[in-house]
């Protein structure tokens, strides 16, 4: 095996680890990343269904008229903007971020931020579109009680061996 070989090998080895834990539904599908050097391609996905209710990337004409770059975090943003508006035309209010096997950060991050803050509501419309982040159980949905720790992702808490049910004595 080459180097590139081998690393894409470990992408494909980190992207099923984070898909074994996470998995989209009707009510809350999956917003799936891929991303290359030059370009971002988004999907929201019902893995139940298993239909993708609507996808865009940075190659279609939506981006292209605002014109940035794919490769970089703020044309990563402005993807992240055009998802969230378009998952809201679809229903869409939450969504289970799968980051595709590349870490949390840089334009991966601002997408996830992007999609989440996108701020142009339309009539009859909950909300923004919350995201919950599964690969390291870290969650985006920002509530009252998170503001306190603000820049902070509240991290969910594990139960111990002594707190499972099967271990009480």
């Amino acid at each position: 095996m080459n180097k590139q070989q081998e690393k894409q090998a470990r992408l494909a080895r980190r992207h099923r680890r984070v898909r074994g834990k996470i998995s989209g539904t009707a009510a809350r599908p999956r917003l799936c990343v891929t991303r290359s050097n030059s370009n971002m391609y988004v999907q929201i996905i019902d893995d139940v269904a298993h239909t993708t209710i609507c996808g865009v990337s940075t190659l279609g004409e939506a981006f292209k008229a605002s014109g940035k770059s794919g490769a970089t975090v703020e044309g990563a943003a402005e993807l992240g903007t055009i998802v969230g508006k378009l998952a809201q035309e679809n229903g869409v209010t939450e969504v289970v971020f799968d980051r595709g096997g590349h870490l949390y950060h840089g334009r991966v991050k601002a997408l996830a931020d992007a999609a989440q803050q996108a701020e142009e509501l339309h009539e009859g419309d909950s909300g923004p579109v919350r995201t919950h982040l599964s690969g390291n159980d870290r969650r985006i949905a920002h509530s009252p009680r998170d503001s306190a720790k603000k820049g902070c992702h509240p991290v969910q808490p594990t139960r111990g061996m002594n707190d499972h049910p099967q271990y009480q004595i």
